[in-house]
Parts: structure tokens; C-alpha cells; sequence
């Protein structure tokens, strides 16, 4: 698992680095692989954090802190990927058969459920201190919604698929 993430990790680098490539990029990177080496940290964790935090830098920064709609920050979430932004439960199914402003029928939407642990370890990643990114336990549940929000959310913006991922997932099962 290791070395396939270390090898996404590097892919993702070399997909996004230019000349004048951002510092935090690159201590993101090397922090990440660190945190891999000591093997202190689930690598899925790891991997999770990482995607977040570099789509943040990247300019994708999205929204998750409280609900697009009322603001509310506590139950049950959904991370609407392609928009960058979450909704709670309530304001969702308020919303149900109505199309949001501004957006056409047949518009592309990927929606993820986000249960209120997940939606605060994203949250974290974005604003937490470099050197403490990793310092977060997730359990059950919320660790796999985090770790496939965060996937879906960096592929998405980037507009393309990575072999080294394809290669991690298969790892990994």
C-alpha cells in the first residue's frame, strides 16, 4: 500500500508542479511521505488528507465547514463534489425536486453522503497547520465517507484519472 501511494503522491505532483510551484505543494508532499515511512498513520488516512489539503492549495478549495444553505453544522451532510460545498440533511430534502439556481436539467452533479465526523476531518485537513494534518483519529463510518469524498473531490477537479490510483485501490483491496 505504501508504495502505491508514494507513487500517486508523486503523479499528482508531477500532473500539477510548474516551475514556481507552490511551497506548501511540496511540504504537503514530503510530509505526506514521511507520515507514510513512520508508518504512525493509516495509510488510507494519509492518502485522504493529502488529496484534500492538495486540491485546497490547487485552488479547490471547498466549502465544507457548515451547510451551503443555513449554515447548520451538525448531522448528516451532503458534499456536492463538482460544486465544492455541502448541505445538511434538512436543506437537501427541502430542496428535493427543485433545480438549485443557476443550474440547467442535465447538469452533471456527484453527490456524497457525509456523516458530521467525515465532514469535520475534511474540514480539518483544509485549515489545520501543515505539521499537524495528520493528528485526527476517524473510526467506522466517517473514515471511509472521509477517504472517498476526499478521492472523489481531488479527481474531479483535476478533471482526470491517475494510473498509480487505479493501481493504490487495487492494492488495496
Amino acid at each position: 500500500d505504501s508504495e502505491a501511494l508514494a507513487a500517486y503522491i508523486a503523479e499528482i505532483l508531477s500532473d500539477v508542479t510548474t516551475a514556481e510551484s507552490d511551497r506548501d505543494l511540496l511540504r504537503l508532499s514530503l510530509n505526506s511521505l514521511y507520515a507514510i515511512s513512520t508508518g504512525k498513520y493509516k495509510i488510507s488516512t494519509v492518502k485522504a488528507a493529502f488529496e484534500i489539503r492538495a486540491a485546497s492549495i490547487l485552488g479547490f478549495m471547498p466549502d465544507v465547514a457548515a451547510c451551503a444553505e443555513c449554515g447548520g453544522t451538525a448531522g448528516e451532510f451532503f458534499f456536492d463534489i463538482m460544486g465544492g460545498f455541502v448541505e445538511c440533511a434538512a436543506c437537501r430534502r427541502r430542496k428535493a425536486g427543485q433545480l438549485p439556481e443557476g443550474e440547467e436539467l442535465g447538469e452533471r452533479r456527484i453527490i456524497r453522503i457525509l456523516p458530521e465526523g467525515a465532514k469535520a476531518a475534511l474540514d480539518y485537513c483544509i485549515h489545520s497547520p501543515l505539521e499537524r494534518l495528520f493528528s485526527f483519529k476517524l473510526s467506522g463510518e466517517n473514515e471511509e465517507f472521509f477517504e472517498n469524498a476526499a478521492e472523489d473531490y481531488l479527481v474531479n477537479q483535476l478533471e482526470r484519472s491517475f494510473k498509480t490510483l487505479d493501481f493504490y485501490n487495487q492494492v488495496k483491496r
